[in-house]
């Protein structure tokens, strides 16, 4: 797949062929809080979001998944963030569930590590899936963000109201042949 894009970028710089870039940001069409035990805490947690049809045909460059944790107070030392795509279907809801067995793609995986009290926002490479979403070569089930190693304590994304501040920054280009937007 890769080849293809080079050989595309070629004939562009070859030929000065026009690329017209563009950007967007989506808000979560789908959220579910998720614990490991019914008396456990929110320990991970599913996000996803609905990829408009004018992404269709785009080359996707680069997208971030863009959250900012709510992490357990009471952990002391750097912890891992694991963000995988999922590949069963789920639906939202406000009230956590209590979920053993994910069903995700481990080969498409990224993490951040984030120290105890530190409130930034967090950026994770999800090219590659969001590629594959956008081509039609894997379902768009969304992302599973959970601690590695760390069932037992709580992470969930921060909210603002009802609002979940965990959005998908998409970078793309059009391919030439395609209309510009």
């Amino acid at each position: 797949m890769k080849k293809k894009y080079i050989w595309i970028l070629l004939f562009v710089v070859t030929f000065g062929v026009n690329i017209h870039a563009g950007e967007m940001v989506l808000e979560p069409s789908g959220y579910l809080p998720v614990k490991s035990t019914t008396e456990g805490p929110v320990s991970k947690f599913f996000v996803k979001y609905d990829l408009p049809d004018s992404l269709n045909g785009k080359l996707i460059t680069l997208a971030f998944l863009e959250l900012k944790p709510d992490l357990d107070t009471s952990i002391t030392e750097k912890v891992a963030i694991n963000v995988s795509p999922l590949t069963e279907e789920w639906t939202s809801s406000a009230l956590a569930e209590v979920k053993n067995n994910i069903s995700k793609n481990d080969t498409l995986i990224t993490y951040q590590f984030q120290r105890p009290g530190n409130t930034d926002k967090l950026r994770f490479d999800v090219t590659i899936p969001v590629m594959k979403w956008v081509e039609g070569n894997f379902s768009n089930n969304g992302f599973v963000v959970r601690m590695r190693d760390k069932e037992d304590y709580s992470l969930d994304a921060s909210k603002v109201g009802d609002k979940v501040e965990a959005n998908l920054r998409i970078f793309y280009e059009t391919i030439p042949g395609d209309r510009p937007e």
